[in-house]
C-alpha cells in the first residue's frame, strides 16, 4: 500500500486509529477536489465558511461515530474544529495571502517602471504604487 503515497497514508492513519490525522486528510482531499473542479469559483464567498462547517461536523461526527465517542463531545469538538478553521482563515491566513499578493503587485509595477523609460504619462503610475493612499492599502 505505500506505492498510492498519501492515500497510504490516510488507509494507515484509519486502521491506526488516528481519526484527527484521517480527518485532516479528508477535509484536504474534500478541499482540493472543490478547487480542481472550480466549484470554488462557482460558489459565493461567503457561504464557503459555512461549507467548512458542514464539512467539519460531518467528518467529526462520522468519525466520532467510529471511535464510539459520546454525541456530545462529538458535536462539541466538531463544532469548535469548524469555528477553529474559519478564524484561523479570517485572521492569519486571508491577510498574509492579500499582504503578500500587494507586495508582488508592488515588485512587478515597480520592475516595469524601472525597464519602461521615464516619461510623464508614466511618471504618475509610479508614483501611484510609491503611495499607499493611492495605493488602496
Amino acid at each position: 500500500m505505500d506505492d498510492f503515497g498519501p492515500l497510504s497514508l490516510l488507509f494507515r492513519a484509519f486502521s491506526d486509529g488516528d481519526y484527527a490525522l484521517f480527518a485532516g486528510g479528508v477535509v484536504t482531499t474534500v478541499v482540493a477536489a472543490l478547487r480542481a473542479l472550480g466549484l470554488t469559483q462557482i460558489i459565493d464567498k461567503a457561504w464557503l465558511k459555512w461549507i467548512a462547517m458542514g464539512i467539519a461536523v460531518v467528518t467529526g461526527v462520522a468519525l466520532g461515530i467510529v471511535a464510539q465517542t459520546p454525541w456530545l463531545k462529538i458535536l462539541s469538538t466538531s463544532i469548535n474544529v469548524g469555528w477553529c478553521a474559519i478564524a484561523a482563515w479570517e485572521t492569519v491566513i486571508e491577510p498574509v495571502r492579500h499582504r503578500m499578493r500587494d507586495a508582488r503587485a508592488a515588485k512587478t509595477m515597480a520592475a516595469v517602471a524601472a525597464a519602461v523609460p521615464a516619461t510623464p504619462a508614466l511618471k504618475h503610475l509610479v508614483d501611484d504604487i510609491d503611495d499607499p493612499e493611492k495605493r488602496g492599502s
